[in-house]
């Protein structure tokens, strides 16, 4: 099994606010330097990219966008038809080997009830910078 913790990281909703038309621009990665903070206990913590951005850009602009993360990119989750965020990155966990991993998202569906504890759900308004998510990662990193 592979002892190398991965997050895997959405970054509309976590990074920075999930857009509308009607709001105002903020920019984007504005959450970043809470993510960066959260990890730096943490060297070994690979990061997997599960958001769509993977859709719209190769891997080392994905690498680029995260700044002083970027190293510790692994890969991207598989894009599967029909599916939810959750059955990517299972699927991704199971090729991998993973047995240490958690999630950062927005979105829940699909996570079952034996599986929800590996979920940092955020608030898309507020994401990362939350201090209860905050919190809620380091502790899940910690093994508490």
């Amino acid at each position: 099994m592979n002892s190398m913790p991965i997050l895997f990281v959405d970054f509309d909703g976590v990074l920075h606010p999930t857009r509308s038309d009607s709001e105002e621009r903020v920019p984007y990665f504005l959450w970043l330097p809470h993510l960066v903070n959260a990890l730096q206990p943490y060297p070994g913590v690979r990061i997997v990219v599960s958001s769509t951005w993977r859709h719209a850009y190769p891997r080392q602009e994905l690498v680029k966008l995260l700044g002083p993360l970027g190293s510790r990119v692994a890969g991207v989750t598989p894009s599967l038809s029909d599916s939810t965020r959750y059955a990517e990155i299972k699927r991704y966990a199971v090729r991998a080997n993973a047995s240490m991993w958690l999630a950062l998202d927005d979105d829940d569906d699909g996570w079952p009830s034996d599986e929800r504890h590996r979920l940092i759900l955020t608030n898309p308004a507020t994401g990362i910078s939350a201090p209860t998510r905050i919190a809620e990662l380091s502790a899940k990193l910690a093994g508490k």
